[in-house]
């Protein structure tokens, strides 16, 4: 079976919430996206959020919005550029909330 439909029946699988699809998405990109997250935590902001609080509130942030359809997904890279792309807009949120004056 060629990769695009591969990818196809996966991101349909978790546009419709399919369980076996989100277990595979989990497989497949957390550590990636964990390793991601943790090159951009700095020592402060380390010390109040892990990498795993970062990729958690990333994916829970794809489902959500890949359930919605907001998101045309043609090929596995470019679910990759946008997971990278969420997962790093994440690290930035989460560093402004932690270190801004309070």
């Amino acid at each position: 079976m060629p990769d695009d439909d591969r990818s196809q029946r996966f991101i349909r699988g978790l546009r419709n919430g399919d369980a076996s699809a989100v277990r595979e998405f989990c497989d497949r990109y957390g550590d990636a996206l964990e390793r991601i997250a943790d090159r951009r935590l700095t020592g402060n902001l380390r010390r109040r959020i892990g990498p795993e609080d970062v990729v958690q509130s990333a994916c829970c942030t794809f489902l959500r919005r890949v359930r919605a359809g907001e998101f045309h997904l043609p090929d596995s890279a470019s679910l990759w550029q946008l997971l990278c792309a969420i997962t790093l807009t994440k690290v930035r949120e989460q560093a402004r909330f932690h270190l801004r004056e309070k």
